[in-house]
């Protein structure tokens, strides 16, 4: 007996055409990448205090630009945004944001500051360049 794919799913795989994309839908994305990311780090980086999804969006909120239109450079350089932010903030509480864009990001209930972000961040870009 032959296995076949159901003809709706090749029309899944096939491309569609461009769409415009809003900056909160990439924005979304590049939080869904980094959480990825994070979980395959974690592997060979056990010690390293990882962020939860939520706060890898409000990091990613706070970091985002759109600048380039490549996936893995969006990423990069939304990481090394949250990283210079979180270095120049390592000793006030005033540059991070939660989701609403008002209330600080820091400190909060989940044991998680600048110094993480930052240190999070470097790894990660490490981690990439290494890939």
């Amino acid at each position: 007996m032959e296995m076949f794919a159901p003809s709706y799913a090749m029309e899944l795989r096939e491309p569609r055409p461009e769409q415009p994309r809003s900056p909160r839908l990439r924005h979304k994305q590049v939080a869904r990448i980094i959480c990825h990311l994070r979980d395959d780090l974690h592997g060979s980086h056990p010690q390293l205090n990882m962020p939860t999804r939520w706060m890898i969006e409000c990091l990613v909120a706070n970091g985002y630009r759109e600048a380039h239109e490549e996936w893995q450079a969006i990423v990069i350089e939304t990481l090394k945004n949250v990283r210079n932010l979180a270095s120049a903030n390592l000793h006030s509480n005033q540059g991070f944001t939660r989701l609403d864009g008002k209330t600080p990001l820091f400190p909060n209930d989940q044991l998680f500051d600048e110094w993480d972000a930052f240190r999070f961040c470097q790894t990660l870009l490490q981690y990439l360049g290494s890939l």
